[in-house]
């Protein structure tokens, strides 16, 4: 009996050091929601929720948009607010004009892209609002968030964990597992506002757990979503009353090299029929190799399934110089496994966006897969 109990010791001893010499552990969570532009932050080099203060950003982009749809020139200025109102409690709010070139001064489009209160404590963090979900349901930027039907800018409350878990053997140097979070949100709906029916449940719920670590010296998140909805509205997407998962990673290597992969099934009770993975490649971090081009994002989709062998791409590059930005991207997305893509009678209309760019908030509403849609734009923020 003692010999064996030896022998497992000894063997989970072993197994420690190998698990303590290939993985570091980070020191905290990584923020859910809280994604912090340095040039909001009211005093440079301190945190956003010291003290009381507010910052306004304003940004100024011309661009020019070519899909099977619209072909248009656009004037965009967005103003960007964050108000800490106490120690670890703020309030966003991020507002997007656009009108298309003519000469004239009306036609102008508002968007509400954020609006949102956040709470991050040190044992749970709480958010209520409209929040941009990029990084945050996936590590893909154009695809993926499979399990929100592809949207990229959700209204939802919720609240996350971050837990510290330790492990090892008594009287041993204890080895520190990566740090875990766990959410639950509710989003009271995904459509667009032409299908919202607040009579009818259209509430989704949205849980999701995140592992951030590093593992030789290469930081590496893992993000492991599920959602459903009560009332089943599709068979073959989701709101189908079943339960729809998308699994996600990503890795970067020395800085600069960046690999996402996801795959998602939204409907798990008809696998063969709504299931998609796709995987992308970040080349970041290059403006001191290459003056004029500082990011490039390729991703690309696979339809999984039966009978179908559609692939989609999407291809982006962009720089910052000083305070002026400019970039392109293209794509010959069908939106497929989105909202925008539902393949119903009545309505016919989409019940959301498609894939989106989102940090420049762009989709691409392409309705044949061997054309090439392409963005362009010129920035400044002041």
């Amino acid at each position: 009996m003692k010999k064996n109990l030896l022998t497992l010791l000894t063997i989970l001893l072993f197994t420690s050091i190998i698990f303590a010499g290939n993985i570091t552990p980070t020191a905290e969570v990584k923020k859910q929601y809280v994604t912090v532009n340095p040039e909001m932050s009211a005093k440079q080099g301190e945190s956003i929720f010291k003290g009381s203060v507010s910052k306004i950003v304003f940004n100024l982009k011309t661009f020019y948009l070519k899909d099977d749809v619209t072909a248009d020139y656009v004037t965009e200025i967005d103003l960007i607010t964050r108000q800490t109102l106490f120690e670890n409690f703020m309030a966003d709010v991020y507002l997007r004009f656009l009108k298309s070139m003519s000469n004239d001064s009306g036609g102008v489009d508002i968007q509400l892209m954020h609006g949102s209160f956040q709470y991050v404590g040190t044992y749970f963090q709480l958010l209520a609002g409209r929040i941009d979900t990029t990084k945050i349901f996936s590590t893909m930027n154009f695809f993926g968030n499979y399990t929100v039907g592809g949207q990229k800018f959700v209204d939802m409350a919720g609240f996350t964990f971050p837990l510290y878990l330790t492990g090892g053997i008594p009287e041993i140097d204890e080895v520190k597992f990566p740090p875990v979070a766990l959410s639950f949100n509710i989003i009271p709906t995904i459509f667009n506002k032409e299908h919202t029916d607040y009579n009818k449940d259209q509430t989704l719920f949205f849980c999701q757990a995140r592992v951030n670590t590093v593992i030789l010296n290469n930081p590496v998140q893992i993000i492991l979503n599920g959602s459903k909805s009560i009332t089943q509205y599709f068979i073959n997407n989701v709101m189908s009353g079943s339960l729809s998962t998308e699994i996600s990673a990503s890795v970067d290597l020395y800085k600069h090299f960046q690999i996402n992969l996801t795959g998602g099934i939204l409907n798990t009770d008809k696998i063969g029929d709504t299931s998609a993975v796709a995987v992308g490649v970040e080349l970041h971090n290059f403006a001191e190799w290459i003056f004029v081009l500082d990011k490039i994002i390729f991703e690309q989709q696979f339809i999984l399934a039966n009978n179908n062998t559609e692939i989609s791409w999407f291809l982006a590059a962009e720089n910052k110089i000083s305070k002026f930005r400019y970039g392109v991207a293209a794509s010959n997305t069908s939106n497929r496994y989105t909202l925008a893509n539902v393949f119903t009678v009545i309505p016919t209309s989409p019940f959301g966006k498609g894939n989106t760019y989102a940090p420049e908030n762009i989709t691409f509403n392409n309705t044949d897969i061997s054309n090439i849609n392409y963005y362009i734009y010129i920035g400044y923020d002041f």
